[in-house]
């Protein structure tokens, strides 16, 4: 279903005429209210990094902050905007003629005993280590160079907006689940219209689905997971 057929699906059970509730304003306000609720559910319960990315920037000479706040991906074979939820991984090459880039370490930035600016220029390019802050990260040593798509991290993003038109791709589940969607709108005209039970039975209804679609989408392989027990040795 696109944007338009999940909006008209809502407005027809909630016995709604669009006149009253403009689907194409309205009901694109509720829309994506409620795809950002799935959405940061799927990413905090699902926990197999809905929404990842690999997100790349070129490398400026002695700068250690980097702004996290709005990168680039492709949606659809098209390049679209997208806002960092949080970073998994930082990578660099600090010269051009690297083949590979260099894992940075995560560092706890309060553990740091010297001063940033001894990192930027001393710290080992052999062994970089970052923090976050804000809305930025902070990469140690500072590039010496200028490198082409030098900084590449690993990141949960934000999926953008869903425009009215927007295809059906644009929607983070799959189709056979897009009634989740639906249901959570008809919370949001029975509240629009104050009547507070049926908002209620609606939003019981929608947490209720969206319980069932994150254990859905948490068995989506079959394959064994394999645990390593360590410290046998202490129970022998």
């Amino acid at each position: 279903m696109i944007p338009a057929d999940i909006i008209a699906k809502a407005l027809l059970d909630t016995h709604t005429d669009s006149v009253n509730y403009d689907p194409e304003t309205l009901g694109l306000e509720a829309l994506n209210i409620v795809n950002n609720e799935i959405n940061n559910q799927i990413v905090s319960s699902v926990k197999e990094d809905y929404f990842w990315d690999e997100f790349t920037m070129d490398s400026v000479i002695g700068q250690a902050e980097y702004n996290i706040t709005e990168w680039t991906t492709s949606r659809d074979w098209s390049s679209t905007t997208v806002n960092i939820k949080k970073i998994n991984k930082v990578f660099i090459k600090y010269t051009s003629s690297a083949n590979y880039y260099t894992l940075s370490r995560y560092q706890i930035p309060w553990e740091l005993s010297k001063d940033l600016d001894e990192y930027a220029n001393t710290q080992p390019n052999t062994d970089p280590f970052f923090y976050i802050q804000d809305r930025s990260f902070f990469l140690y040593p500072a590039p010496e160079a200028v490198v082409t798509d030098g900084i590449k991290i690993n990141a949960i993003y934000t999926p953008p907006e869903i425009a009215y038109l927007s295809p059906e791709t644009f929607m983070a589940i799959q189709p056979d689940k897009h009634y989740v969607y639906a249901l959570g709108i008809e919370w949001q005209i029975y509240k629009s219209q104050g009547k507070i039970n049926e908002a209620e039975n609606a939003r019981a209804r929608f947490e209720k689905e969206m319980i069932d679609l994150t254990n859905f989408l948490k068995a989506r392989t079959t394959l064994p997971v394999k645990k390593t027990i360590t410290n046998l040795d202490n129970y022998r």
